[in-house]
Parts: structure tokens; C-alpha cells; sequence
């Protein structure tokens, strides 16, 4: 898990992670993703985070909705997996809008 493309000017930042097959479904994604949310909101001063997945991801999607993020949009053909492109749904999330 981590927290990038962290903006000083705009006060914004990106959620991302990747974990094991074999440890899917313990909730570790989403325990470690609310230490980065309160990181970035409580300690950098973050006003927005971002959270992409694959439009195909169903776990992401929940797990982006079990934190509180609104699905925004979809980014069409935004991310190469091989030879093809694949769409990402894109989430927001603002500091007034949880309470980690």
C-alpha cells in the first residue's frame, strides 16, 4: 500500500495497493488503507485522496466503498494489461467527508 502523486498545490493524493491472492479477504486492504487515509489527512494535511481500480475489480470497488470514497468516473482505456486497455474506475474521497 501506498500513498503517491501527493500535491502540494491542490492538497490531493493517491491511494494504491496490491496484495497476495492468499491474502484476499482478511481485511488487511482495508485496515491499511485507513492508516494512509489519517496519514494524509491528519498528518500532511491532505484535503482529497484518489483511489483507481480496474473497472473489472469488484474487490477494489469495495473495498473503495467500504472506506467511504464516491465513484467519480470511469477513465476509458487507461491502463495497459498486455496487449489491450483496460478501464479504470476512479474514486474520490474528501477530509470533511470521514472521520478516520
Amino acid at each position: 500500500m501506498a500513498l503517491f502523486h501527493v500535491d502540494p498545490r491542490t492538497r490531493t493524493g493517491e491511494i494504491g495497493y496490491w496484495i497476495a491472492e492468499g491474502a484476499q479477504g482478511r481485511g488487511l486492504v482495508t485496515k491499511g488503507c485507513r492508516a494512509i487515509m489519517r496519514h494524509g489527512f491528519e498528518d500532511l494535511g491532505l484535503r482529497r485522496l484518489e483511489l483507481k481500480c480496474a473497472a473489472t475489480n469488484t474487490r477494489s470497488a469495495a473495498v473503495a466503498g467500504r472506506l467511504g470514497f464516491t465513484l467519480e468516473g470511469r477513465l476509458r482505456r487507461a491502463e495497459p494489461v498486455g496487449d489491450r486497455w483496460d478501464d479504470l474506475l476512479l474514486y474520490g474521497l474528501l477530509a470533511d467527508e470521514t472521520d478516520v
